[in-house]
């Protein structure tokens, strides 16, 4: 069994390396213009964490490349679907799940920035270091927190205030 690793920016392959038979679906991310990936391997007492930093290739060494763009065209629900919806929608590792009140109970009553800031800083040993989106600033970590508990936390409704029947109006 191989992994290939193909560049993220370019589709072009860069390297072959053995691994475990038995291993999950791969991660990847790029953080300062490296290209990381990782895999849980093993199961039980045999499990395992391998982690792969890609070298460059010519492509990211040859001539200046257009630096990368922030998400922030991106919606939070865009973010989720494509970096977070791997471990949420399924609560991998206890993930609290969109829409799923009692994944969120316990945490919502730290508050909404306890949540951001974990989200930021990770929280071990399951939840990395800004959920493996390391091109997401700090403001869209925090909309796609608040995307993700909006179907937890409903709304006050607005009401308007009674007429006084006294008041003769």
């Amino acid at each position: 069994h191989y992994l290939n690793a193909i560049d993220k920016e370019t589709g072009e392959f860069v390297h072959k390396v053995p691994i475990p038979y038995s291993y999950a679906a791969p991660m990847t991310y790029l953080a300062d213009g490296r290209q990381f990936i990782v895999f849980a391997t093993g199961s039980g007492n045999q499990a395992g964490l391998t982690a792969l930093a890609l070298k460059p290739g010519p492509a990211a060494t040859e001539g200046a490349s257009a630096p990368r763009t922030a998400l922030t065209s991106r919606k939070p629900a865009d973010i989720y679907t494509t970096v977070c919806a791997r471990c949420h929608d399924t609560a991998v590792e206890g993930a609290p799940r969109p829409g799923h009140p009692g994944d969120w109970e316990i945490r919502l009553q730290a508050g909404i920035e306890a949540i951001v800031e974990g989200t930021i800083k990770g929280m071990p040993p399951h939840m990395p270091p800004r959920g493996l989106c390391d091109e997401c600033t700090d403001e869209e970590l925090r909309k796609v927190v608040d995307f993700m508990i909006e179907a937890v936390v409903a709304p006050e409704p607005v009401t308007e205030a009674a007429e006084d029947p006294t008041s003769g109006g």
